[in-house]
């Protein structure tokens, strides 16, 4: 009867780890694959207003997999968003770095089943009020504006809450194609 209990114990905690195996190469070739086209149809499809693809993309590579991989990939791919399109230099970089960060952070320190509602819908929500508030006080700074915010209440529910609401409804899509193509790339 000890046996049978260990070997539960066992089995749970391999189920439990899973994400935690190695990166293989074939898992760092999706995320590049995936993050170059993320970022091409984020910024072709979606100039402004739309959902954050790369980002979503990361927090999701945050709950499943190996957090220095989806830290690398968001610092990596926000620093190609900033060079490509940005404005400020190592601002999406910086801030897709800290998202990441984030969700593997709660990840590593809640035990709870549903890991994407748990995990990055929070950071999402705090990812969209940190893009809003910096974007405007990086304007103020660098001559863009004058006024940090005229109205917030009307800047949250124009900008903030439909930022968030894309996010959260890409991340919901996104979760089974890119947890499906994950585990398929997994070394064993």
């Amino acid at each position: 009867m000890h046996s049978a209990y260990v070997g539960v114990q066992t089995a749970e905690k391999h189920i439990k780890y899973d994400h935690q195996k190695p990166a293989g190469i074939a898992q760092v070739l999706f995320c590049v694959i995936a993050g170059f086209l993320l970022v091409f149809i984020q910024n072709a499809l979606f100039i402004s207003g739309g959902p954050n693809l790369v980002l979503v993309f990361a927090l999701l590579i945050a709950t499943k997999g190996r957090p220095n991989l989806a830290i690398a990939f968001a610092a990596v791919s926000g620093f190609t968003i900033d060079l490509v399109f940005g404005r400020y230099l190592g601002f999406y970089g910086l801030l897709f770095m800290v998202a990441a960060i984030g969700t593997a952070f709660l990840r590593d320190k809640l035990e709870t089943k549903p890991r994407v509602i748990a995990y990055a819908v929070p950071v999402l929500f705090v990812f969209n009020l940190l893009e809003s508030f910096l974007t405007r006080v990086l304007a103020v700074l660098f001559g863009g504006s004058s006024v940090l915010y005229t109205s917030f209440g009307a800047n949250f529910v124009r900008v903030i809450l439909p930022g968030f609401l894309y996010d959260t409804v890409t991340l919901l899509i996104f979760i089974f194609p890119v947890y499906i193509l994950w585990r398929r790339l997994t070394p064993h």
